[in-house]
């Protein structure tokens, strides 16, 4: 066996290999988390006789050497060795590197070329690391390899966590998954008994003729997803995996292994994820030459990416960014529930922070999804929107949820990403952004504070939304004029100049229609559009945002009065609480209208 990367060779040991190996397992950084600790050189001929080069005769594989391309010499080893993990034979890749080569990315790009080499060569389906929780430098190369914590066990009397990657398998169309998909709604259904939800084949499965893995992908549309977690218990017995929001605000996600995997994906039924899926769906049935382009573009991309899932979604992502616009162009407002359904009406404060964020979430993402000038990366540890938009409000982070270890190299390669397309951009923190130590690294790492605002919420019950008489007329955004005029009135207020140019004349107008979760309105003072005011109903709150006045027609009320008639509509539709985030000029005004602070949400550029 012989593999190259940049900068590394990777082979078979052989027996005069021990003078550079020794070195290496007698170091105590290398073996703190070994089975057997720091090896003297006769235990570690031992090791190379009986764990590297015996498993190399049993079984064809095992242990590497890699070797510096540039000294020429052993800095470490890894490869796939056989282990018994609660009693099932896996195949796991382990490593180690000499603590001296530590910090240069050698694990990883070793990790990743061996990964590769398990699918291609070895025709493995599925590998494992097996990592102690606290064995962050191992966490955080398995991460990177696109390895994703499966479960946690005990493994020789430790506590472990058993990493999991498969390979990417893309097969043609089975009429079987249909029938999978039925039989499994029918399952759901009896688990969730009389709770409001609406199970839907989605994905690539439920496309005929389109190649797809294997997975029955279902989703799951209810009032209030939230509300799904107390069912967590019941999906554990019924074989599901509940791994909560799974880097999507408000979604709870479920998987169940098996013969014919599952992905289970819950969403709110305002979440326009919910109807996006379905008009992806029904767009790729009526066009069978796009299903054939995509079908090909999969096979290819899991040939080239077998083990790596990032690459694999990478490589789709223009592909289904143009379905998706393609889709919602020619969408009449089918998906769009017209219908008036009474929400939460009890929160604790933890609730409403975590609704206030996702709202906050939706309005910062709800375009990028479809206009093709602006991209969008959801990670499970951060969300990046970029555009070509030379203005912060629209490039820009949110949702960080980095772990302490690596939360330098995370925000640097952010900010690396904006660099080097050249614009500026933004990070916004909430108080549930991780770790407690970002904002110290985002200074230290060269941006400022910009903006320090205050999360507020107001609760509908008992309030009076009757409005006062005022000179504006208020109308909601449902064309092209109005997405002008609201447009204009951002402009003079010193916002970007050609936003109607570079956004708004790019979004299929069903994103705006009515029965949406996204709606616009403009204030007009005989005729001409002087006030603003966004109103995002999701997750159970109606989130209130871009409440601006003209500068010339300021301290009149008009804001006042735009409040109020968002808060009026937002309890129309069946919301008991609406929120939004204020800057301490406006945090009085708020007050006087009875909302009341809650957190913070601060703003670096």
């Amino acid at each position: 066996m012989h593999l190259e990367t940049n900068r590394l060779i990777i082979r078979e040991f052989r027996e005069e290999d021990l003078d550079e190996l020794a070195p290496i397992l007698a170091d105590p950084k290398v073996m703190e988390y070994s089975l057997s600790g720091p090896l003297s050189r006769d235990n570690a001929q031992k090791y190379l006789q009986h764990r590297i080069l015996d498993h190399y005769e049993k079984w064809g594989y095992g242990f590497w050497a890699i070797v510096s391309k540039n000294t020429k010499k052993i800095i470490g080893f890894s490869g796939p060795v056989q282990q018994k993990v609660d009693n099932e034979d896996c195949i796991e890749i382990g490593y180690r590197i000499a603590s001296s080569e530590w910090g240069n990315g050698y694990a990883s790009e070793a990790m990743e070329a061996i990964r590769d080499y398990t699918f291609f060569h070895l025709d493995l389906d599925k590998v494992i690391a097996i990592i102690e929780p606290n064995n962050f430098r191992s966490v955080r190369v398995a991460e990177k390899a696109g390895f994703r914590l499966s479960r946690t066990t005990t493994f020789h009397g430790f506590n472990v966590g058993i990493y999991e990657i498969s390979r990417i398998t893309v097969v043609p169309y089975s009429e079987k998954w249909k029938e999978h998909f039925e039989s499994e709604k029918g399952k759901l259904e009896k688990v969730f008994g009389y709770f409001p939800i609406v199970f839907h084949h989605i994905g690539s499965t439920s496309i005929h003729g389109c190649s797809a893995k294997p997975k029955i992908d279902i989703l799951g549309i209810t009032p209030d997803a939230t509300a799904v977690d107390r069912f967590n218990e019941a999906m554990k017995a019924a074989g599901y995996s509940p791994l909560g929001e799974y880097g999507m605000k408000q979604r709870r996600f479920f998987t169940r292994n098996g013969k014919t995997p599952i992905n289970l994906h819950i969403f709110e039924d305002s979440d326009p994820e919910a109807t996006r899926h379905l008009r992806f769906r029904d767009y790729l049935r009526s066009d069978p030459e796009a299903v054939k382009e995509y079908s090909k573009l999969k096979l290819n991309l899991a040939k080239r990416h077998p083990g790596n899932m990032y690459h694999y979604c990478l490589g789709k992502e223009s592909f289904v960014k143009k379905m998706d616009y393609q889709a919602a162009m020619v969408d009449t407002g089918k998906y769009l529930s017209r219908q008036v359904v009474d929400r939460k009406h009890s929160w604790s404060d933890e609730e409403i922070f975590k609704a206030m964020e996702a709202n906050m979430h939706l309005n910062m993402t709800y375009f990028a999804r479809y206009v093709p000038n602006i991209e969008i990366v959801f990670q499970p540890d951060v969300t990046v929107v970029s555009s070509d938009i030379p203005d912060d409000t629209f490039n820009y982070v949110i949702g960080a949820g980095f772990k302490e270890y690596n939360v330098k190299e995370c925000v640097a390669s952010v900010i690396n990403h904006y660099r080097t397309r050249q614009v500026p951009f933004s990070w916004w923190v909430g108080e549930r952004d991780a770790p407690n130590t970002l904002q110290n690294e985002l200074e230290a790492q060269g941006l400022s504070l910009k903006e320090d605002d205050i999360g507020m919420y107001l609760t509908l019950e008992g309030y009076n939304t009757n409005l006062d008489s005022s000179e504006v007329s208020i109308t909601r955004v449902l064309d092209e004029n109005g997405l002008r005029d609201f447009a204009k009135v951002f402009a003079e207020l010193g916002g970007y100049q050609n936003l109607y140019d570079h956004l708004y004349s790019k979004i299929p107008h069903v994103l705006i229609a009515d029965g949406g979760p996204f709606e616009m309105y403009v204030g007009y003072l005989d005729g001409v559009p002087v006030l603003t005011g966004i109103l995002v109903l999701h997750a159970n709150v109606g989130g209130i945002y871009y409440v601006m006045t003209a500068p010339n027609q300021r301290r009149k009320g008009f804001g006042t009065h735009m409040m109020k008639y968002l808060i009026r509509r937002a309890k129309e539709k069946g919301y008991h609480m609406v929120t939004l985030q204020a800057s301490a000029d406006g945090r009085g005004l708020y007050e006087r209208l009875g909302f009341k602070s809650l957190c913070r949400f601060v703003e670096y550029a």
